[in-house]
């Protein structure tokens, strides 16, 4: 299969079966959507921040195998702090005023983190990105809606909804 052109930008966390890519090529060319308009909305989508979420933890599982999950979320949880303070937003309540671009955060925003991870039961790394997802909806999209195309937005959804274990093919492999 080629990958469709579309598919030649994705951000490398964005990770498609070829069947996918098929799927997707599929309802692009059915709603007569262009190749930058589809790239844009499957890498806005939040689907793909999970993905995103995932990958960044088995980066971190990977090299650090002892680590436990719960500092992996932490991590994972701070460094999506720090985005959020670029687009001028908190994270699940948590305030970025105390953000720094320093790998170490300081002790009181590790517990700010902490709390709100126990009080929201994050305890996996579909959990957090669940959360981030979620929390994110409220902030305006930078993509605009075209009521006209939500059928498509629905299909594409369900596509990238569908889980994958971790051995899921890059967009990047074509056959």
């Amino acid at each position: 299969m080629t990958v469709p052109t579309w598919a030649t930008g994705l951000f490398p966390h964005i990770e498609l079966t070829k069947d996918q890519l098929s799927r997707l090529e599929s309802i692009r060319l059915d709603a007569g959507v262009s190749d930058e308009s589809m790239e844009l909305h499957i890498q806005t989508h939040p689907e793909c921040t999970k993905m995103l979420q995932r990958k960044l933890f088995w980066e971190i599982k990977d090299s650090n195998p002892s680590a436990p999950d719960e500092m992996i979320l932490m991590h994972l949880f701070y460094s999506r702090l720090l985005t959020a303070k670029q687009q001028g937003f908190g994270l699940l309540g948590v305030s970025a005023k105390d953000v720094t671009d320093k790998a170490n955060p300081p002790r009181s925003l590790l517990e700010a983190i902490h709390a709100v991870m126990i009080q929201r039961d994050m305890r996996t790394v579909d959990d957090f990105a669940d959360a981030v997802v979620k929390d994110e909806e409220s902030i305006p999209s930078i993509v605009p809606t075209s009521p006209s195309l939500e059928w498509v937005a629905d299909r594409i959804a369900a596509v990238l909804q569908e889980k994958h274990p971790r051995s899921t093919v890059s967009h990047r492999v074509s056959e």
